[in-house]
């Protein structure tokens, strides 16, 4: 079986393109996790390209990918889902389109928590949730970073069931630049996988086991050097 990471090629990606809703959308500065996700990935030394919007799912995610494609052995980290809660199938359906058109790039898809202070939509996170990490067990290239499980075990406060304050924003942005960090610091993909307890991040693997992955972005911010810092 290969080993996951397979569809990384030779070199350790040099671009991170993201893919995201309102909890990474440009338009809102320092109320997303877009900033300080930008600077984590230019510390790192890597392109950044971010493609967000507020009240977006997965049928828009498609659009972008195919209108804006991820360059070839881009990193690409996919936060959507969040506005797909009352139309499962329809996210379902998404997923796998998404996923065939990202059959080359290896994926990280941070899932997503709504709390019972948004009631319209509490508890419809979880079938979705359920849905993608299924989705990670039977490919090799798509790793789930469990922002949900993470959250909740740091009791990350939200202002509305939904959405962050600022420092809720900046603790996100760290989770998922570390996962890139762990990706794109060596040519070996099985080396940036190493599975690490507390990590937060599953992949094709039973669900209570814990690996590390990578990221990607996508809408047209370049990043630069130096090293991971708060």
């Amino acid at each position: 079986m290969p080993m996951p990471g397979a569809a990384a090629k030779d070199q350790p990606a040099r671009t991170v393109y993201v893919l995201g809703d309102s909890l990474h959308d440009p338009d809102l500065g320092p109320h997303s996790t877009n900033p300080y996700l930008a600077k984590l990935v230019k510390k790192l030394g890597l392109e950044y390209v971010v493609h967000a919007k507020g009240e977006q799912g997965v049928e828009w995610g498609l659009t972008q990918l195919r209108q804006h494609p991820p360059p070839p052995g881009a990193l690409v980290v996919v936060a959507l889902g969040t506005n797909d809660v009352h139309d499962p199938r329809g996210f379902e359906s998404g997923v796998k389109k998404i996923m065939a058109i990202l059959k080359d790039h290896d994926v990280l898809w941070v899932n997503f928590y709504i709390s019972r202070a948004y009631p319209p939509s509490y508890g419809l996170d979880r079938p979705l949730n359920e849905f993608i990490k299924r989705q990670a067990m039977k490919r090799d290239n798509l790793h789930v970073l469990d922002w949900r499980g993470y959250r909740r075990r740091n009791a990350i406060p939200s202002s509305d069931g939904l959405h962050y304050f600022d420092e809720g924003y900046r603790q996100r942005a760290k989770f998922i630049a570390e996962a890139i960090d762990k990706s794109t610091s060596s040519g070996d993909s099985r080396g940036a996988l190493s599975a690490r307890a507390g990590d937060g991040i599953r992949r094709g693997a039973p669900p209570d086991s814990r690996g590390a992955l990578s990221a990607r972005a996508g809408d047209g911010n370049r990043t630069r050097a130096v090293s991971l810092g708060s």
